[in-house]
């Protein structure tokens, strides 16, 4: 594939909220020079390498990064898998990206024991925060292990196994905690997928065969409800979403019920300014969809 062609799709991706040319030329400069430092390398599917860098960068922009972390997500295995030195990142793109590359080559350094009890787990989880001593480290490594894990069939059982256990007890907690409820749950699925083969195929299972049904209701609630509160004069972000496959097993698992028994598989989430917007925010909703008797939980208070 033409290195113009590799590099297109991260530009569409880029290009929706960057515009000024100097950062879309720095971002560009630096797919140039991993792919040539990355030049012969290719990943375990047999893609050259530089797709694995691309596609971190492609992810990073989906959350609208600035482009020192999109640069740091396109060279962060350039410390680690090529010649390259600090000094000469630093050089090239400045002491933020070269710090940001540092502050992954030292992470990755920071070995699980996938046995740990979870105390240990939670202990793990802090350790891989105080490491990073920029917050922009982890961005890019939640990134990383995000196509890791979507490329993760072609690696033998051993190491997807211990993978998958690294990224479930500790990089979809953290990736939780920063509020990336997207690339948290993917994470999760995709470990999940791995680590327990069966009940991942059967939970799939059962959330497709209502999969169109329950879209299109997300789909008319957040309308309606975007719609009383609009009449309502306030100010409000709506988001729609389906519980995720790992969610679901764990619930059904803690709370020792059937797939049928779940009743939070749709949920919406609204954003307002304030804590008397919330209130004011049920009630509305209140207004419209009478609650459950007994199922009513005040997260706000």
């Amino acid at each position: 594939m033409a290195e113009k062609d590799l590099y297109q799709p991260l530009y569409k991706e880029i290009s929706s909220y960057i515009s000024q040319p100097k950062h879309l030329d720095f971002i560009r400069s630096a797919f140039d020079y991993a792919n040539s430092k990355h030049q012969g390398q290719l990943r375990k599917s047999g893609e050259p390498y530089i797709v694995h860098p691309r596609d971190v960068a492609i992810t990073l922009a989906e959350y609208q990064v600035d482009p020192n972390t999109l640069v740091a997500g396109l060279l962060h295995d350039i410390l680690e898998d090529t010649d390259t030195s600090y000094d000469e990142l630093k050089e090239k793109f400045g002491e933020e990206v070269a710090d940001i590359v540092e502050g992954l080559t030292k992470l990755d350094q920071l070995k699980y024991n996938i046995s740990k009890a979870a105390q240990q787990v939670k202990n793990h989880q802090k350790m891989v925060l105080a490491m990073a001593r920029d917050i922009r480290v982890i961005f890019v490594k939640l990134a990383d292990r995000l196509n890791n894990m979507r490329t993760l069939t072609y690696l033998d059982d051993e190491r997807r196994i211990r993978i998958s256990r690294e990224t479930l007890d500790v990089f979809a907690p953290i990736a939780h905690r920063l509020g990336m409820y997207r690339l948290k749950a993917e994470l999760e699925d995709l470990s999940f997928k791995h680590l327990y083969p069966f009940e991942y195929q059967k939970i799939a299972r059962l959330l497709r065969d209502k999969k169109g049904s329950r879209e299109a209701d997300v789909l008319e609630m957040e309308r309606s409800l975007g719609k009383l509160l609009t009449e309502e004069e306030f100010d409000f972000d709506i988001k729609g979403r389906i519980k995720n496959i790992h969610s679901v097993y764990s619930k059904m698992k803690v709370k020792n019920i059937d797939f049928e028994e779940i009743h939070d598989l749709l949920a919406l989430r609204i954003i307002v300014n304030s804590i008397s917007d919330c209130y004011k925010a049920i009630g509305i909703v209140h207004s419209r969809f009478i609650p459950v008797p007994g199922r009513f939980k005040d997260y706000i208070a």
